[in-house]
């Protein structure tokens, strides 16, 4: 019995290790991506300590609802690894973003979520928008119905606005770890050239490999 209490708390560090690991690559890449800006050309140039003026959300439906509770903690740990905040609403999720690099840890997390479930019998809308200003609370509100209607149009895939969509696709000063995939979504709900999916990161293998870890410590 000793043994097998001995061999089990083995397993159990070198599960924690793996996902201690995980973790820290993770905030080196993040690290990395908000810091390897783009050096001014003078001194006025320089921002101290710069406000956040936006404010990102992510709309995460989950289908069936009647499973949404028994996978939340699941999603939940999920989103933890990029700082978002969670809201339950109905049977959705809104999830909050405020840091710097927000956007991308907006989209680590919903491709993340939906890497959780691709292979179970459930499906995940999700949606990606962004209020400008977050001091315009009016903007802030609109920015968040829209991200949930946005949402509703999903079928099993991940939508953002044509606003946030030219953001991802700028490519100045960003790392190899901040390059997405989008195509156009068409709809009848929608013009097109308004609405696109994102599809993935050029590099997807830190979200596979975080989806294994979530689901198997589940």
């Amino acid at each position: 019995e000793i043994a097998s209490c001995l061999v089990g708390s083995e397993m159990c560090i070198r599960d924690r290790i793996y996902c201690y690991g995980d973790l820290l690559y993770l905030l080196v890449a993040l690290k990395h991506s908000v810091t390897a800006k783009k050096p001014p050309s003078s001194t006025a140039e320089i921002a101290v300590d710069e406000p956040v003026m936006e404010r990102t959300f992510l709309v995460l439906k989950l289908r069936p609802a009647r499973l949404l509770a028994k996978n939340l903690p699941k999603i939940r740990q999920a989103i933890s690894l990029y700082g978002g905040r969670v809201e339950q609403i109905g049977d959705d999720l809104l999830v909050t973003f405020d840091q710097a690099n927000q956007l991308f840890q907006a989209v680590c997390s919903g491709l993340l979520t939906i890497e959780l479930f691709s292979n179970a019998n459930i499906q995940i809308k999700a949606a990606l928008h962004q209020a400008r200003d977050v001091k315009d609370t009016d903007a802030v509100e609109k920015a968040r119905k829209h991200t949930s209607y946005l949402a509703s149009m999903a079928e099993q895939s991940f939508l953002t606005s044509k606003q946030v969509a030219a953001l991802l696709q700028t490519t100045d000063n960003k790392s190899d770890a901040e390059k997405y995939q989008l195509t156009n979504f068409h709809s009848t709900m929608t013009p097109d050239g308004e609405v696109y999916i994102i599809t993935g990161l050029e590099n997807q293998a830190l979200i596979e490999a975080q989806a294994l870890k979530l689901n198997d410590q589940a």
